[in-house]
C-alpha cells in the first residue's frame, strides 16, 4: 500500500534531534506496512494519531456526565501538551520551553503573537505575563486564560496544588476547551502541510524539536486506527470525526 504525503519539502534529517533513532526504528516498522513511508511522515502520523487519541479519550470520559470531568481535562490537556511540544521555537530560553503553555497558545486565534494566526511568536519577557492573560474559553460569563488553565491542569495533575483563586470548573468549560483544542490541532495540521515560507519553518521545527514514541512487543503503540483518517484522506483534519464528539461538539461557538 503507498501512502500519499501532504507534506512537500520534508525537511533534511541533518537537522533531526536526537530522537531520530528512535523514528528509525519506527519507521521500519512501519515499512512493512508502506514501503515508501519516510522518517517524517511516521513522527507526522503518530504525533498527530496521538493527539486524537487524547481528544478521543477525553470526550469517552465526557459522555459519563459529571463522574470524570477532571480526568476528561487532564486527558485533553495531554493532547494539547504535546500540541505544544510539536510547535516550540528551537534555541529559544529555556524559561519559554513550555509545552502546555505552547499548545493553549495554538489554541487561540485572537492573540497576533502568541501562536494561533502567526506562527513566528514573540516570546520576549516584556510579551510574557501579559500572554498569561490571553483568553483561551469565554463561556457562562467566565474567561479561562492561559494563566488560569495551566493552573487548573497542575492542580489536577500534581496531587491538588494550591491556586491562589478559587477553582472554577463546569462541564460547559471542559466541553468548550476540547473544542478549541481540536480546532487547534487542525489549524496546525493545516500549517504544517502548506507549501509556503511558514509550513516551511513549521516542518523544520517538527523535525527538530524531540518526541517519543512508545512501543509493546509489536510495535508503536496508538498507531494504526488513529492514524487512519490520515492515510484514507491525506488532507482530512486529524481531529474530523472524533469518537465520542457530540459529547463537546454543542459547545463550540
Amino acid at each position: 500500500m503507498d501512502l500519499k504525503t501532504p507534506f512537500p519539502g520534508e525537511p533534511s534529517t541533518d537537522i533531526w534531534a536526537d530522537d531520530r533513532d528512535k523514528w528509525e526504528s519506527a519507521t521500519s516498522y512501519m515499512k512493512r506496512r508502506y514501503p515508501n513511508i519516510t522518517l517524517f511522515q511516521t513522527k507526522v502520523l503518530y504525533s498527530f494519531g496521538m493527539m486524537r487519541h487524547m481528544l478521543e479519550a477525553s470526550g469517552h470520559a465526557l459522555s459519563n456526565g459529571s463522574s470524570y470531568l477532571f480526568p476528561a481535562y487532564l486527558l485533553a490537556c495531554g493532547g494539547v501538551e504535546l500540541l505544544g511540544h510539536c510547535v516550540m521555537v528551537p534555541g529559544e530560553p529555556t524559561q519559554f520551553q513550555r509545552g502546555l503553555r505552547r499548545g493553549l497558545e495554538r489554541m487561540i486565534i485572537t492573540c497576533n503573537h502568541c501562536g494561533g494566526s502567526n506562527i513566528w511568536g514573540d516570546y520576549s519577557d516584556e510579551t510574557w505575563c501579559n500572554d498569561e492573560q490571553h483568553i483561551v474559553v469565554s463561556i457562562d460569563g467566565k474567561d479561562y486564560i492561559i494563566g488560569y488553565c495551566k493552573a487548573l491542569r497542575n492542580y489536577m495533575a500534581h496531587g491538588m496544588t494550591s491556586l491562589s483563586d478559587r477553582l472554577h470548573f463546569t462541564k460547559s468549560f471542559l466541553g468548550s476547551f476540547i473544542c478549541r483544542a481540536s480546532q487547534g490541532i487542525n489549524r496546525y495540521y493545516r500549517q504544517l502541510r502548506a507549501r509556503t515560507p511558514d509550513g516551511e519553518e513549521m516542518r523544520r521545527r517538527f523535525a527538530i524539536n524531540e518526541l517519543t514514541p512508545i512501543w509493546d512487543v509489536n510495535g508503536p503503540i496508538h498507531i494504526s486506527h488513529l492514524y487512519d483518517p490520515l492515510l484514507i484522506s491525506p488532507f482530512a483534519d486529524p481531529c474530523g470525526e472524533l469518537l465520542h464528539e457530540d459529547e463537546w461538539r454543542q459547545y463550540c461557538p
